[in-house]
This record gives structure tokens, C-alpha cells and sequence, in this order.
């Protein structure tokens, strides 16, 4: 028998299942609860939430025939095969429900699949949408409410679609603030490409014993600074967000065991592009920073020019970096904000909308199938309420019955072991 009822509840506890992982999944991405428990995870919170749902179906089952059968008795019986078809199919072994675990749970708000898999979402949506049914067919048959009803759930149902304009102007601010992230991972990219490069080659010439001896400063200083902004280039997002921007203060004071200054690197620096690049006899290697990645403090002075090559760069090009990593941060901040208002959003949405769909089709089925004029809750109520004697005497005699069965069946085990 228990073999039974085992198979029996099994379909019923795969959709539960199923539904856990994205109740879970919204309430994530809500702040209500999270199946992280301090350095690690506790997938079993799901399988408790699991079995507190499936504890909750035949409730909602009870619920559901009810309001059906204050509509009609047919209407209830059908609902009542509804409701055995899984337990019968998975009894019979022709069919069995097999619960969808998803492949990843995301930790955090904000997640773009916080919103749980299509068939949780599915199952939960259903559930709620037939308890608020029932509920609401209830409490529309024992007010007896009619068409004045309807009409006024209807100014609330309509209202509700204004949600769509604010909705489609929410997502379509996501989307610039995406657009203005990529610019500024795009930008910081363009300035370490200049950079990188021309500290490598600068780099290979201190290798060489006589470009060291005459450009000590420079030399000692490019190998800290090279593997500084190396690193920096590699970083992402999340290392841009915990790591403090290149900036030239930081960089030209890096040799500060040798004892230093940022002003001698300053000097060293510009004495390397101004013999090798400022005279007739050029080097090669020298280029012009690009006008949009210039942001050399002595622009403004007059004492540069937007036309001037560099072998190293660096003055020019790393407050512009400097700049754009502290934007992206703020941009990719206000993006992921914003991302994790609107997945909340819809967490909300996917418990709230089945409820108020619920109440939409009570309406309608009340239309449909009419119902009983006589209210069927009340007049339960209003019996028991005559006859309080009645119901408690019925109480007592099961209890007794229940307790005299008990009694028997202890005496027999305690005469057999006698």
C-alpha cells in the first residue's frame, strides 16, 4: 500500500520539483532567501522547499473542486480526473513525470536567468493562477457578485496594461547603459594597445648595455611600470571594480626604492621622445598619439602639440585611461543596478500575474457555467452554526472510534508478545 501511494505522489512531487528551482530562482533575485549558506551551497533548502510545496497540493486540490463544484457538479468532477490523471498515468506505468533540475542556479541578483526555467515558471504560474481561481470564485459566490463586480475588476485588469509603457522604457534605458559600458571597455582597450606595445620595445633597447648607461633612470623605472601596465591591461571588469585606476601618480613614483622622484621619471621620459623623436633624424618606432586618447597635461599650455610623436606615451595617454576606467566601473555598476531592478521586477511580475489572471478567469467562468444561486459556503456555515451540538457530538464519536481501534489493535500486540 505504501509502495502504492510512493508511486502514486511521485509525478506530483517531479512538478514541484521543478517549480522549487525557480521559486527559489525569483526569490534570489528578490532578496527573500538564497540556498547560499556562508561559503557554500545548500542545494537541499530546494528539497525542503520541494516537500513544503507538495504538502501545500492538496490543499490547493481541495480548493479547486469547491469553487468548482459552487459552478457546477460536472465541472467539479472533471476537475477531480484533472487532478488523479498524473497519479493514475504513474500508478499504470504508461507515463511518468520526471522533474527538470536546470543545469546552473545563479548566486546573487541580477542574473539574467534569475527568472527560473520555462517549465518551473510554468508550474508555479499554473498553481497560483488556480488558487487564486478558487479563492476567488469563493468569495464571488458567497457575495453573490454579478456583473457590477466584473466591471470594476476590469478598470484595475485594463490599468495593468499601462505597466508595458513603463516596462518598455526600462529596458530601453538597459540597453544604452549596456551600449555605454562597451564603449568604455572599448576605449580603455584602444589606450593600453598604445601603450603596451611601446613599453615592450622600449623594454628591448634598455637590454642594450649602452642605451642603459645613458638613460639610467628611464631603464630602472619601465621594467615596474612595463609589468604594472601589463597587468592592468589584463584585468576585468570585476578586477577593474576591487583595483584602483592606472593613474601618474602611482606610475612615475614606482621606483621608489631606489630612491626616485616622479619628477626625475617625468624628465627621463621626455628627454627619450625628444632625442629620438623630435629632431630630424626620427626613429621609426615613433607615432603620433591619436587626438581622441591624447590627454597630455601640457596640451593646454601650449608647451605640446597635438601633432607630436612619442616612442613612450605615457603622459598622454594614461590620464585617458585613467578616466575611462573609472567610467566603466560607474557605468557597468549603474548597468548591473539596473539589471537586477528589472529581473526583480519580473520575480515579482511571475508571482503577481498568474493571481490576478486567476481573478480574470472567475469572472468569466461564473459567466459560463452560472453557478448555484443558493450560496453553498454560506449555507454550510449557517448549518453548522445551527447545530454546534450536533457537529461537536460527530467530532467525539470519530475521536472515540479512532481511539477504541487504537486501543484494540494494542491489545492484540500486547496479548500476542504475552
Amino acid at each position: 500500500m505504501f509502495q502504492w501511494l510512493l508511486q502514486f505522489s511521485l509525478p506530483y512531487y517531479s512538478l514541484v520539483l521543478t517549480g522549487s528551482y525557480s521559486l527559489m530562482q525569483n526569490f534570489q533575485a528578490m532578496g527573500w532567501a538564497s540556498i547560499w549558506q556562508g561559503a557554500t551551497m545548500d542545494f537541499g533548502i530546494i528539497s525542503s522547499v520541494a516537500a513544503l510545496y507538495l504538502l501545500h497540493l492538496p490543499v490547493i486540490c481541495l480548493l479547486n473542486v469547491l469553487a468548482a463544484r459552487v459552478l457546477s457538479r460536472r465541472l467539479a468532477i472533471m476537475i477531480i480526473l484533472v487532478w488523479l490523471i498524473p497519479g493514475l498515468l504513474s500508478l499504470s506505468g504508461l507515463y511518468n513525470i520526471v522533474a527538470v533540475v536546470p543545469d546552473t542556479y545563479v548566486i546573487g541578483s541580477g542574473g539574467s536567468d534569475q527568472l527560473g526555467s520555462v517549465q518551473g515558471a510554468l508550474v508555479n504560474s499554473i498553481l497560483l493562477l488556480l488558487v487564486s481561481w478558487s479563492i476567488s470564485t469563493l468569495f464571488l459566490h458567497a457575495m453573490r457578485a454579478g456583473k457590477k463586480s466584473k466591471s470594476a475588476f476590469d478598470h484595475l485588469w485594463y490599468m495593468l496594461g499601462l505597466t508595458a509603457v513603463v516596462f518598455y522604457v526600462s529596458d530601453g534605458s538597459l540597453k544604452s547603459m549596456a551600449d555605454n559600458v562597451a564603449q568604455h571597455e572599448r576605449d580603455l582597450s584602444a589606450g593600453f594597445s598604445v601603450l603596451q606595445p611601446q613599453f615592450a620595445k622600449t623594454s628591448v633597447r634598455c637590454r642594450e648595455v649602452s642605451f642603459a648607461a645613458s638613460n639610467p633612470v628611464l631603464c630602472n623605472w619601465v621594467i615596474e611600470a612595463r609589468a604594472y601596465i601589463d597587468q592592468r591591461a589584463q584585468d576585468n571588469w570585476v578586477g577593474r571594480k576591487y583595483n584602483d585606476a592606472p593613474s601618474s601618480l602611482h606610475l612615475f613614483q614606482l621606483p621608489r626604492d631606489q630612491g626616485k622622484g616622479s619628477r626625475q621619471v617625468i624628465d627621463a621620459i621626455r628627454v627619450y621622445n625628444q632625442n629620438y623623436c623630435r629632431g630630424s633624424n626620427k626613429d621609426p618606432d615613433c607615432q603620433r598619439i591619436p587626438v581622441e586618447l591624447n590627454q597630455h597635461p601640457d596640451l593646454l599650455k601650449g608647451e605640446v602639440d597635438i601633432f607630436d610623436q612619442y616612442l613612450l606615451s605615457v603622459e598622454g595617454v594614461l590620464p585617458y585611461i585613467n578616466y575611462h576606467w573609472n567610467a566603466e566601473v560607474k557605468a557597468r555598476d549603474r548597468y548591473e543596478s539596473q539589471k537586477a531592478v528589472i529581473n526583480e521586477r519580473w520575480a515579482y511580475l511571475a508571482l503577481l500575474f498568474p493571481l490576478f489572471i486567476g481573478i480574470k478567469i472567475s469572472h468569466s467562468s461564473r459567466e459560463l457555467f452560472g453557478g448555484i444561486e443558493a450560496s453553498v459556503v454560506r449555507k454550510i456555515f449557517k448549518a453548522q452554526a445551527r447545530n454546534p451540538w450536533r457537529v461537536l457530538i460527530v467530532i467525539v464519536s470519530k475521536m472515540m472510534d479512532i481511539g477504541g481501534s487504537v486501543a484494540r489493535g494494542l491489545e492484540r500486540i500486547i496479548t500476542r508478545r504475552g
